[in-house]
């Protein structure tokens, strides 16, 4: 693990190859999702958050052309940074700047109210959406 993090913190280059080919193969383990965005952070939390947004938008560039370019949609990497990169990147620059954990907790909080009510937006009805789902997954499981 720590020679992985010693070649990331390395530089920009190493960073932003090692966030996409753990992103592209977070279909496949999506664990490797969590690793992607650890690399946006480490990157962050290392050399500030001028570098770690320029490795978050390489990352996102060259993520998502690899995205059109097999499944001819840009959603995946839409959907990552939306929901892991950049989070990341706002609750690492909070966490260098305030040296405060207390400080990054909050900005994540505020950071989940901020899903919620833009969920709700989309949503016209939450409690059916997430009624649906959980019976599309239940007639899922029971099929197989």
């Amino acid at each position: 693990m720590r020679a992985l993090i010693g070649f990331i913190v390395r530089g920009r280059f190493q960073a932003i190859v090692i966030a996409t080919i753990c992103a592209a193969l977070a279909p496949v383990f999506a664990p490797l999702n969590y690793v992607s965005g650890a690399v946006i952070g480490l990157m962050t939390l290392r050399y500030g958050a001028y570098e770690g947004f320029v490795v978050l938008a390489a990352t996102t560039a060259l993520f998502g052309t690899l995205a059109v370019l097999m499944l001819n949609s840009a959603m995946p990497a839409i959907l990552i940074l939306a929901l892991t990169w950049a989070p990341t990147w706002v609750l690492a620059t909070t966490l260098r700047l305030t040296s405060s954990q207390g400080a990054a907790l909050a900005v994540a909080g505020a950071l989940a109210v901020l899903a919620v009510i833009v969920f709700h937006g989309f949503v016209d009805n939450a409690t059916d959406c997430g009624a649906d789902c959980s019976t599309g997954y239940s007639r899922e499981a029971l099929r197989s």
